[in-house]
């Protein structure tokens, strides 16, 4: 902790004081979990003797399926696909070609379309005068039930906390999603659209072609948010907006209306 926090804290709590706490964090998390040695990344055989695969499930060639991961009944893994170490996934489940899972857990009836990439680290680094100081990712990817994943769409696995794609919720093609991420069920997320680190979305909320949204926000449930906005304030439940900064949709319409009146003067 920086020293402004320590009058903060618990009684009886041992504190590490730093300048940069985040920085700080970041070299003793480099320390206790170094990156894996390509040794220990690497893949010996096309399936682990380790792994485990259900019943029907189909593993085509040049697909990998690393130690310790699970492929539950009735599957099928696409050509090129990577399966990481320990990454877990449920029944009935669809991987399309060239897919990259790490450090997840994908439910049952899931679909994950040509490329994408699920569990590779997330965007966490502490800037400093010599170079910036990575901060290790150690959180996991949780995907539910009949999700849907485009082309392309990466999500990063958490930094600590979980990143967490809900029931039912359907993701286009080329999104960003980045750590510590959390959306609820039955969400429909556009291509293009970039949702920044820590961001909270409800239940049954639905995203644009090419929204952004900043970090550390909390998105309501049955939300509308038109194409193109950036988000940068949280947002109620049963909310429509619009715009950049994304505004209540019927101000977002008054203020086009009035742009328009006042360029088309003389």
């Amino acid at each position: 902790v920086e020293e402004s926090a320590v009058d903060f804290a618990p009684d009886g709590m041992a504190l590490l004081v730093a300048k940069d706490a985040y920085k700080a964090y970041g070299v003793f998390a480099n320390a206790l979990y170094p990156l894996p040695s390509p040794k220990d990344a690497a893949f010996k055989d096309p399936i682990a003797k380790s792994a485990k695969v259900g019943k029907g499930t189909q593993v085509s060639p040049t697909a990998v399926v690393g130690k310790k991961a699970e492929i539950g009944k009735n599957c099928f893994i696409a050509p090129g696909v990577v399966v990481g170490h320990g990454v877990k996934i449920g029944d009935n489940c669809t991987i399309g070609p060239n897919v990259s899972l790490e450090y997840c857990i994908l439910g049952s009836n899931v679909t994950v379309h040509a490329g994408a990439s699920i569990g590779a680290r997330g965007f966490g680094f502490a800037p400093d005068a010599q170079k910036p100081v990575l901060i290790p990712q150690l959180g996991r990817v949780i995907i539910g039930n009949d999700v849907e994943i485009g082309a392309n769409t990466s999500i990063d696995r958490g930094s600590g906390p979980d990143t967490q794609i809900g029931d039912g919720t359907m993701i286009d093609n080329l999104v960003q999603i980045a750590h510590n991420v959390k959306i609820g069920k039955c969400c429909i997320i556009v291509s293009q659209v970039g949702i920044s680190g820590s961001t909270v979305i409800g239940d049954y909320t639905a995203l644009g072609g090419q929204v952004g949204l900043a970090g550390h926000l909390k998105i309501g449930n049955f939300v509308q948010i038109a194409s193109k906005s950036g988000v940068m304030r949280d947002i109620e439940d049963k909310t429509t907006v619009g715009g950049i900064p994304a505004v209540p949709i019927k101000q977002w319409h008054r203020q086009t209306t009035m742009l328009k009146k006042l360029t088309n003067k003389p």
